[in-house]
């Protein structure tokens, strides 16, 4: 058996610890949209950041147009994120999220899809820069 090399534990665990991260990062950006926190959404994208939804026609670019989204559309449904793949690459990543989206006054599963969301680390943590949803059908 080979010893190990004494940084391998420490980048294990920092890998691990981001996973963590960009998990975390996803469940805030779904309860801060969800509970209209529209300062708290935007604080998950950094400054220049873009969010996208193709099939509601829907993009918003910067910290300003992201909270005012959430103002906008935040609360009516539930956004559960799911089947996370990380890909981490140093300081940015990709991460696929299959979505399950819940109306609170309407069916259990209004609709489903994915996102695929491109990430930083900043000294604040995790941020998006891009993130695009895919909806399978217009919720």
């Amino acid at each position: 058996m080979g010893a190990m090399q004494p940084d391998s534990t420490a980048g294990s665990l920092l890998r691990l610890q981001d996973r963590f991260d960009l998990m975390d990062l996803a469940a805030r950006a779904a309860r801060t949209f969800d509970t209209n926190d529209a300062d708290g959404y935007a604080d998950c994208f950094i400054e220049e950041g873009i969010y996208e939804s193709p099939r509601i026609g829907l993009r918003a670019e910067g910290r300003a147009q992201l909270a005012d989204m959430c103002r906008s559309r935040g609360g009516e449904d539930l956004h559960y994120c799911t089947n996370f793949e990380v890909e981490l690459r140093g300081d940015s990543t990709t991460v696929r999220t299959a979505l399950l989206l819940s109306s609170r006054n309407g069916p259990l599963v209004n609709t489903t899809g994915h996102y695929i969301s491109q990430c930083v680390r900043t000294p604040l943590g995790w941020r998006y820069s891009h993130k695009v949803s895919y909806l399978d059908r217009r919720g």
